[in-house]
């Protein structure tokens, strides 16, 4: 990983998802519904930071999908697909 957007994202990852934001949401949380039950997508993440490890579940924990924490995990996500698709345009194998 390299260039402007990665760090760029790296920056939004340390700012944002710290221990105590990662152990607020990973709290277990009982939902009347999730939002794999209307067809939409859950997201489970599992981060490993100093020495700890994290479980955030959109449908089993305490994650609130408009903290900035979860923003910037989302947009992980959407920089892997700009670089692959960056790659497959170069014709680079970026990402396998």
């Amino acid at each position: 990983m390299q260039g402007k957007g990665y760090l760029s994202i790296q920056q939004q990852l340390q700012e944002s998802v710290t221990p105590e934001a990662l152990r607020e949401m990973s709290k277990p949380v009982a939902r009347a519904a999730c939002d794999s039950d209307t067809g939409s997508v859950d997201a489970v993440y599992v981060i490993e930071l100093d020495g700890s490890s994290y479980e955030l579940d959109s449908c089993n924990t305490t994650v609130e999908a408009d903290s900035a924490a979860w923003e910037v995990l989302g947009g992980v996500w959407y920089w892997f697909e700009l670089a692959d698709q960056s790659a497959q345009d170069q014709g680079d194998l970026f990402i396998e």
